[in-house]
């Protein structure tokens, strides 16, 4: 995919789906590595290079993401997707063993204290490793 600053390319867009599993991608540049709008859905071994957003999820149940290298992205995962109501679209994010490396960003998210409804927006994080060149 392009790393132009004005692209538009996306790796995966993926919506309207339940249940499955998704392994060893790579993704390099683009706009968004790969945007998810699903029910729940696991995933492991993703490597994204050069992208100016890794994840973005749309939407989730349940989503987990094990084993996910970031690299050199603007943004590591956007989670702050709202729906027209203003209520957040993502419930839950679990992560487990994430390398992120040169990335601005590493989550995005719209919770706040006030945040509907009042259980999505949660994100539980295992063994997150971060580092970034200066």
């Amino acid at each position: 995919m392009s790393n132009a600053l004005n692209t538009a390319h996306w790796g995966i867009f993926m919506e309207d789906s339940s249940g499955g599993f998704l392994t060893d991608i790579t993704f390099i540049s683009g706009k968004f590595g790969a945007q998810f709008e699903s029910q729940q859905f696991p995933m492991r071994n993703l490597t994204f290079h050069n992208a100016q957003t890794a994840i973005r999820q749309g939407f989730d149940w349940g989503w987990t993401y094990a084993g996910i290298t970031i690299n050199n992205c603007f943004v590591g995962l956007d989670m702050s997707a709202v729906d027209g109501n203003e209520a957040l679209s993502v419930v839950g994010i679990t992560m487990i063993d994430f390398s992120i490396s040169d990335t601005d960003i590493f989550i995005k998210t719209a919770k706040t204290a006030t945040s509907r409804p009042v259980g999505a927006g949660n994100l539980n994080v295992e063994n997150i490793q971060l580092s970034k060149k200066f």
